[in-house]
């Protein structure tokens, strides 16, 4: 974990595009997005906020105090985006992600789907994952609260692949709040297109 000051490939992957075919499978999200506009215009300013294209942390001054995180209790659920770009500058895929968060318990389950690429290619399937955060907040040798897979078939031009996703985050204090996670969005397709280092970054 470290600051970056790269510009968020959600940001860059929106220029020029002006929409794709509606996406499926629709979930429990507030607002479920159904083009590559939308969902870019949506989140891109919070992702470039949070987190670089490559799921390196930003502007982590006075936004990490454990005392304040700490202090959290209840349950909230954060909805936002994980975006990746295949590699050798293929098409970035960007899809809604959810994390449900108990903290008093330190639990999370994670959903993700409605994934669309810049090429206007859909990407069927839903990934779905549980965890926890560290109670205490500390970080780990990389530098995350927390570890997650989300696990299941997306299905890109009619091929289903198993996928997993692994989410390493961070909580960050926000105004005194525990308003936003974000971090690393690792995309392993089994047999299936290969991704860069991504990220992901939700808010509540």
């Amino acid at each position: 974990m470290h600051i970056a000051t790269k510009t968020s490939v959600l940001l860059i992957s929106a220029i020029g595009l002006a929409g794709c075919d509606e996406a499926s499978e629709p979930f429990a999200f507030d607002t479920t997005y159904t083009n590559f506009a939308d969902i870019s215009n949506a989140f891109s300013a919070d992702v470039d906020l949070n987190v670089d294209e490559d799921g390196d942390l930003q502007n982590l001054a006075d936004r990490s105090e454990t005392a304040t995180l700490e202090a959290e209790s209840g349950s909230a659920i954060y909805n936002g985006a994980i975006v990746a770009q295949q590699e050798s500058s293929g098409p970035v895929m960007i899809g809604q992600l959810q994390l449900e968060v108990d903290f008093d318990t330190t639990g999370i389950d994670g959903r993700a789907g409605n994934f669309i690429k810049s090429n206007d290619e859909v990407v069927d399937g839903t990934l779905f994952g549980t965890g926890n955060f560290n109670p205490d907040f500390s970080a780990d040798a990389n530098g995350h609260h927390f570890n997650m897979d989300l696990e299941g078939v997306l299905v890109d031009d009619g091929t289903g692949y198993n996928t997993t996703i692994t989410l390493g985050g961070n909580f960050l204090d926000t105004n005194g709040d525990a308003d936003d996670i974000a971090g690393d969005a690792d995309i392993i397709m089994d047999g299936g297109p290969v991704f860069d280092d991504g990220a992901f970054s939700v808010s509540r």
